[in-house]
């Protein structure tokens, strides 16, 4: 008798979540605007079950340096003795390598009561991304909502640079050179950026700004959220990071620089994008090149043990709509009970992480890497992996031949000295 009524209970519970879950997905879109998420069926049948010789020598080998200070150095450049780096509570700053003491140049905050080290209001507080020095010794830094911006390290004095182009928005990422930069997406916004993968819809792009006639022009269009560019050390092609695919695709400069002087509104073909590394062991994040030409790059998740559940509900878009639709509808609620019932920071950030969908980061494996790549051929030469930490973005070799490494959500910078990598 008690199995029987258990088992109905169970078989009422699965029921009426089906018919729920199916409700929900079959929503018309219009009744959802602020969740405009439409997820495409792919394929994920290219991740092996395991991967050969990982390990946990990034974990193991690191220091982590300004652990608990900082949150979010996501990428970074290196001058003289000094680290630059955005962080997500939208400081841009300068760390000196040695004593590790902090400076602040600027901050890309919109409003005067941002909180150092809080993430959640970076659409007001601003999120610096990728950056670099050009030849002018101006720091120029990618913000995610904004655009690009030319920063004076010593003032603190920062220059917005218009675009004059109405077709180049979206999430900007990352930038080289000063002249070709990443949109992640022109759907979702850094804060919701999780849905992006959700999504996998593909409005990513890169484009070129020239800044001698400060002209702007979209080179490429299609891609599943854009993320590091770079170019080869033989300045022969312009590398462009694929997160969504696990894919790095290259384009001749020379076919990019012949589309720049004609100045024509026509993007490049399929036929001029080349494969250069693909099936990678998870999703690329920055990339960049050290003094030998190899690429190195971060990796925010590897698949160490065959497919995640994002992977394996790769077939099931309708699934994944259900799953995006629960969490916004979530966060509505908990953000009311905040709000007029019990105000509390708990409610405020769980609410935060549901609307967002950063949720989803705190369910899976803590398996991130720093992966190497050899400059001609693509090919892996080396990976640092970590059993303890995720979400690494970008990994750069300074001068003095020491590894650091970044992330958007970590709260360090994690350096291996030279040799011991």
């Amino acid at each position: 008798m008690m199995f029987r009524l258990a088992f109905k209970a169970t078989f009422d519970i699965i029921l009426v979540t089906l018919i729920l879950a199916t409700v929900l997905a079959l929503l018309p879109n219009h009744l959802l605007p602020n969740l405009p998420i439409d997820p495409t069926y792919y394929e994920s049948d290219f991740i092996p079950n395991s991967l050969d010789n990982w390990n946990n020598l990034l974990a193991q080998r690191s220091q982590r340096l300004l652990d608990g200070v900082i949150v979010g150095p996501e990428s970074m450049t290196e001058r003289h003795h000094f680290l630059y780096t955005g962080l997500a509570d939208g400081r841009l700053v300068e760390i000196h390598k040695k004593t590790l003491e902090i400076r602040e140049i600027t901050s890309f905050a919109k409003k005067t009561d941002c909180v150092e080290n809080e993430y959640r209001e970076m659409v007001e507080c601003g999120r610096p991304l990728g950056l670099r020095f050009g030849s002018d010794d101006y720091l120029y830094v990618v913000e995610a909502f904004d655009g690009l911006f030319r920063v004076n390290v010593s003032s603190g004095l920062k220059e917005h640079i218009d675009f004059k182009n109405d077709g180049i928005y979206g999430l900007f990422n990352d930038l080289m050179n000063v002249l070709y930069i990443a949109v992640s997406s022109t759907k979702w916004q850094l804060d919701r950026v999780p849905y992006s993968v959700l999504d996998y819809e593909d409005t990513g792009y890169v484009f070129a700004y020239n800044l001698d006639t400060k002209t702007s022009l979209k080179i490429r269009s299609g891609f599943r959220f854009t993320n590091g560019v770079e170019v080869s050390k033989d300045n022969k092609y312009l590398l462009i990071a694929e997160t969504n695919t696990f894919t790095i695709h290259k384009i001749s400069l020379q076919v990019i620089h012949r589309l720049i002087k004609d100045n024509k509104q026509t993007e490049i073909g399929d036929n001029e994008v080349e494969v250069f590394a693909k099936d990678l062991p998870g999703e690329p994040d920055n990339i960049r090149i050290d003094s030998n030409g190899d690429v190195w790059f971060g990796v925010f998740l590897v698949r160490t043990e065959g497919k995640t559940l994002r992977d394996v509900l790769s077939n099931w878009p309708f699934i994944r709509k259900t799953i995006a639709r629960v969490f916004y509808l979530s966060s509505l609620v908990f953000d009311f009970i905040n709000k007029n019932i019990t105000p509390n920071h708990a409610l405020e950030m769980f609410a935060f992480d549901l609307y967002s969908g950063h949720i989803m980061y705190k369910f899976m494996p803590k398996n991130g890497a720093v992966v190497k790549l050899d400059g001609k051929t693509g090919r892996i030469k080396q990976i640092l992996g970590s059993n303890e930490f995720n979400g690494v973005s970008e990994a750069i070799v300074d001068s003095e031949g020491d590894l650091y490494y970044g992330s958007f959500r970590n709260q360090f910078i994690g350096k291996i000295e030279k040799g011991d990598y």
